[in-house]
């Protein structure tokens, strides 16, 4: 009987540490994902995901392109950018001259995608979404004077 009752407590011990244990892991990742939804960067993501932002202008020089995604760099910092497939892209109205060399501006020009070459200056408005991916709502591209 001694045996028995031992083994019973043997047993019940385990139980109980196991339940513990468990306990103890979810109350720790609960305790965990409330610091992370008070850590400062998933506030900022928040406020510039949120519908009072609308969009954050990225600027820089097109060093790359990679089907819809573009890289841009600037002051040796680099952001790589996935452009929608619904967004605008334009070469802004810019001053040239005619075919008789008399200095005229040209108007916007709505271009698409293909029209952007590396080398281009690019101003790429960005949207951020919640789950902190960005995507490329609008972009202007300043071709460089040749």
């Amino acid at each position: 009987m001694d045996k028995k009752f031992s083994a019973l407590i043997i047993v019940s011990a385990f139980a109980f540490l196991v339940v513990g244990l468990g306990v103890g892991v979810v109350y720790q990742k609960q305790a965990d994902a409330s610091q992370v939804e008070k850590s400062p960067k998933t506030k900022a993501i928040n406020i510039l995901s949120s519908k009072i932002i609308p969009s954050i202008t990225a600027f820089g020089e097109v060093t790359k392109i990679d089907g819809k995604n573009i890289t841009l760099s600037f002051g040796g910092d680099n952001l790589t950018v996935k452009i929608n497939d619904d967004a605008q892209i334009y070469f802004p109205a810019r001053d040239t001259k005619d075919e008789n060399g008399k200095p005229i501006t040209a108007p916007q020009k709505i271009v698409k995608f293909s029209d952007i070459k590396i080398g281009d200056d690019a101003s790429i408005n960005v949207k951020l979404l919640p789950d902190g991916k960005m995507e490329g709502q609008l972009v202007v591209v300043l071709q460089k004077n040749k």
